[in-house]
């Protein structure tokens, strides 16, 4: 069995040939913690978590979405909003951007109702009890 040190100092080895082989750009984002090197057994899948955006998430303008959303004084008709935007997995993109926890099957319509409750529901239902009275 080899000595721990030499070990170490192998793997330092292998983990400094891969990063001279990084471009300079992610370098810079692994030094200022915007990226990290994670070990993978080969074939293995990886599952990127929500907080980047993905390519299906990205024609979703969450300013605007948001900005329309507390616009509106129905959650139906604000939930009808959301589910017209895209598919589930932009919908899903969209609610891990603006910080709403999903199920990870969701449907189209509750989805939706979910980015609402999430984001302008409590005022919605605000709004609605002070109508009724």
């Amino acid at each position: 069995m080899s000595h721990p040190v030499d070990r170490t100092a192998t793997a330092l080895r292998v983990i400094a040939d891969f990063l001279r082989k990084l471009p300079a750009d992610e370098v810079d984002l692994l030094i200022d913690g915007q990226h990290r090197l994670v070990l993978v057994p080969p074939g293995a899948r990886i599952a990127v978590p929500g907080n980047r955006k993905s390519p299906s998430s990205a024609s979703i303008d969450v300013d605007l979405v948001r900005r329309e959303l507390t616009a509106m004084t129905n959650r139906d008709m604000a939930a009808d909003y959301v589910e017209n935007l895209g598919t589930i997995p932009q919908l899903q993109g969209l609610a891990s951007q603006l910080g709403v926890p999903t199920p990870s099957k969701p449907k189209k319509r509750p989805l939706a109702e979910l980015i609402v409750d999430g984001t302008v529901g409590s005022r919605l239902i605000n709004q609605s009890i002070r109508h009724r009275t």
